[in-house]
């Protein structure tokens, strides 16, 4: 058996036009991380696809990027928004359950002030 937690700042807070991030793992009953690419990644032998899928839904379109950190067998996931609101992160088994947590509310970002000239 395992589960999968999330956590960072990114499942809560982000800035228009900023990267934001948050971490994927999958852990053991026990609380141990599992850091071993083969039993994360059962059901896909090539280790192609993360075992898990995320959505991310709002008022605008979010940029998004996974990247998969081999040793500690975690992924990180980042996005972008371009437009302020309220956005939802659902992050689900390949099997469809939601992960503990999820979906999770980002609340409107907060917007990037216009720069004031210095003369």
């Amino acid at each position: 058996f395992r589960a999968y937690v999330a956590t960072g700042d990114g499942l809560r807070e982000t800035m228009v036009n900023r990267p934001a991030s948050f971490t994927v793992r999958a852990i053991l009953p026990n609380g141990e991380v599992i850091a071993d690419r083969k039993a994360w990644r059962r059901g896909d032998p090539g280790g192609h696809e993360p075992p898990f899928t995320v959505t991310i839904r709002g008022p605008g379109a979010v940029k998004m990027g996974v990247a998969d950190d081999q040793e500690s067998g975690a992924y990180t996931i980042t996005w972008v928004v371009k437009v302020s609101g309220e956005y939802s992160i659902s992050i689900c088994e390949k099997h469809g359950a939601h992960i503990d947590g999820s979906p999770f509310l980002a609340p409107p970002p907060c917007r990037i002030p216009a720069r004031k000239d210095a003369h």
